[in-house]
């Protein structure tokens, strides 16, 4: 795959990737929702609907079929890199630190109940102060099984 050639993946190759195995999809008669950055920042997110197949399996086959001809290898190197990892665990602790600050009165022990326990329109409010760039993933090529499986 070229977009591998060079053993780093941009945010531009990756969402070019999906956006490719998704108008393979639709161009096949699935209907899908998004893409859209998901609450990392980091990652896109998407979902496939049966619109006038005879089954939704037959949506499911027919997206499963795009994403692994167009995106499958680009998505889980840019999903395993470090540089997402790091990144992930640095946005992670801004967002906790935030919605701390805002409700300082919470006793929270865990990221989860902190969460649990924010208000909504704190986490949306604390969500937009993160940094909207998103890192170049560097890819250990010799770890990913013929863009089947990625081996620790």
């Amino acid at each position: 795959m070229q977009t591998l050639e060079d053993r780093r993946v941009t945010p531009d190759e990756y969402d070019q990737a999906i956006a490719t195995a998704i108008e393979c999809a639709t161009d096949s008669g699935v209907q899908v929702e998004g893409p859209q950055i998901d609450a990392t920042g980091l990652r896109l997110q998407y979902a496939a609907f049966a619109i006038g197949l005879d089954e939704s399996n037959e949506a499911d086959r027919i997206f499963a079929d795009c994403y692994d001809e167009h995106a499958r290898l680009v998505d889980i190197a840019y999903q395993i890199s470090p540089e997402i990892a790091v990144a992930t665990t640095a946005r992670s602790e801004l967002l906790v630190s935030c919605i701390s600050e805002e409700n300082p009165a919470t006793a929270a022990t865990s990221i989860e109940e902190l969460m649990a326990t924010a208000t909504p329109e704190t986490v949306r409010d604390c969500a937009l102060t993160l940094p909207t760039s998103r890192p170049t993933a560097s890819v250990d090529t010799d770890k990913l099984l013929l863009g089947v499986e990625y081996q620790e």
